[in-house]
């Protein structure tokens, strides 16, 4: 959008909230919609959409609140602290089916936000207003946002409710899914992975590319988990992200993921090589061996890019659909003080990011990896707007905190150095929450490490040194010497 058409966004904008203007409000939407702002000002523009929803519904106006709804709705992000009074409007201004479609879609963006209470709350909502052929997808959704949560025994009666309401042959096969997802979740991987596949079969013999996605999804989690990542999940490119974001446990785990990944690329085929080539060179760089490191991650580089002009969901495009290996590069260039080529390799990383079907995780590591590069060039404030960045890519495109794992520890320290110690804190707490979900070493060190910035931040530079000695020995014993060295440094302030 030209500057001028900003300045008249604005303009109106300014009225509409001096003057109470439903008038001035509609003129600034219709205004924004029809021009071009930057990314940056979405957050800006969703809030005078919901002003002018909350105006239109204490005026009665409640059809035009209910369309204003839909329009943040239809849109993303979709911000959690205001999406159960905009569902209000909807309700009282539509009731019925209607209503219960916008509770829907509240609840699948609270799922894509990675916040499973939020969406049980919505689709509790929906289920008592919509109609008996869609009742069944409802409770579909249920099981699954109760999954996410690792609550079996409540996902259960979803499930049964579902498949008592005849589902047709999409919905079974959905429904197969969030029964391998439930198997995974009970330990049996056998009985997993052949629902799976089935529910796979069914997507795909229906045509229904998002229930093929997620049971892919499932699929790969499966492999993972049983050490078989087996040859035929290399041609799921929409899962390409979704392996690495996996491949982390084994990497913070004591232990040689090396040779998992020496296994896949004796396999032959070409995805599997690049994800493989990847995962060595990241065990490498942990182990701060940089030349090797390098090798490895280059080598994935260029296989992923042969690749993207094959993939499907890439036709013609020049840039790889997963972003890791550039950021690991940056990450080492960082860690080497080659700040010039860690800023590129970031600026390489971000136009991938742009283009990867699995946003979740190409933004939140891209920002944390953007954040340790400015710590390590001395910028506590760049970190401080990086770490603010994944926050920001978490509430657009969901979060995963395994991806974006590495911001606990140096986005304490950037806000530990500013003094702002609650921020720490905040971080510290993340960081011992995924620690509790993982049970290797390199986690716990995580933890450790960005528990001692909270502490000191808060003044208690003893305590900070015994979380940073512990943080030290946590990482020697995963084998990240680099981050090993830096937290016995850190114990010395």
């Amino acid at each position: 959008m030209t500057d001028k058409r900003v300045d008249l966004f604005w303009a109106f904008v300014a009225v509409a909230r001096r003057a109470k203007s439903a008038e001035a409000y509609a003129t600034a939407i219709s205004i924004y919609r029809d021009g071009s702002f930057s990314g940056d000002s979405e957050d800006e523009f969703f809030l005078v959409v919901e002003e002018y929803a909350g105006l239109l519904e204490a005026a009665g106006d409640l059809s035009g609140a209910a369309e204003a709804v839909r329009l943040l709705t239809d849109a993303s992000p979709f911000h959690a602290d205001s999406q159960a009074g905009l569902a209000r409007i909807a309700v009282l201004a539509e009731g019925g089916e209607r209503a219960a479609g916008l509770w829907e879609q509240v609840g699948d963006r609270r799922v894509q936000a990675g916040d499973p209470g939020g969406a049980l709350s919505a689709f509790d909502q929906a289920l008592e207003s919509v109609s008996r052929t869609q009742e069944g997808r409802i409770h579909r959704k249920c099981a699954s946002a109760w999954l996410m949560r690792h609550e079996v025994d409540e996902a259960q009666p979803h499930l049964a409710a579902a498949a008592a309401l005849g589902p047709d042959p999409a919905e079974s096969g959905r429904l197969l899914g969030v029964r391998a997802a439930l198997a995974v979740e009970a330990g049996d991987l056998a009985g997993a992975q052949e629902l799976a596949s089935r529910a796979h079969s069914v997507a795909r013999d229906c045509g229904d590319a998002e229930g093929a996605a997620v049971s892919g999804e499932t699929l790969a989690v499966i492999a993972h988990l049983r050490g078989n990542w087996r040859p035929e999940l290399h041609e799921l490119p929409s899962v390409w992200d979704f392996n690495h974001c996996l491949s982390q446990s084994r990497l913070y785990e004591a232990g040689d993921p090396g040779g998992y990944a020496r296994r896949i690329v004796a396999d032959g085929a070409a995805p599997g090589q690049a994800f493989a080539w990847c995962l060595l060179g990241e065990s490498l760089l942990l182990r701060a061996e940089w030349d090797e490191a390098a090798a490895c991650l280059e080598r994935s580089c260029a296989v992923y890019e042969s690749l993207s002009d094959r993939s499907p969901e890439f036709p013609g495009s020049s840039r790889a659909p997963v972003a890791l290996p550039w950021l690991r590069r940056a990450e080492l260039a960082a860690c080497i003080g080659d700040h010039a080529e860690a800023a590129a390799l970031l600026e390489r990383a971000t136009a991938i990011a742009t283009e990867t079907p699995m946003p979740r995780h190409a933004w939140a590591r891209l920002h944390a990896t953007a954040a340790f590069a400015a710590m390590e060039r001395g910028s506590a404030s760049d970190a401080i707007r990086s770490v603010r960045a994944v926050q920001s890519a978490a509430a657009r495109h969901g979060e995963c905190p395994t991806c974006s794992a590495v911001v606990n520890p140096v986005g304490a320290q950037a806000y530990a150095l500013v003094g702002a110690v609650d921020s720490a804190q905040a971080l510290a707490v993340s960081a011992e929450r995924l620690a509790g979900l993982f049970p290797g070493s390199g986690w716990s060190a995580m933890a450790d490490s960005a528990g001692g910035w909270a502490l000191l931040a808060a003044g208690d530079g003893v305590g900070a040194g015994v979380r940073f000695r512990s943080a030290a020995a946590g990482y020697a014993e995963a084998g990240h010497r680099f981050w090993a060295e830096r937290s016995s440094l850190n114990a010395l302030r």
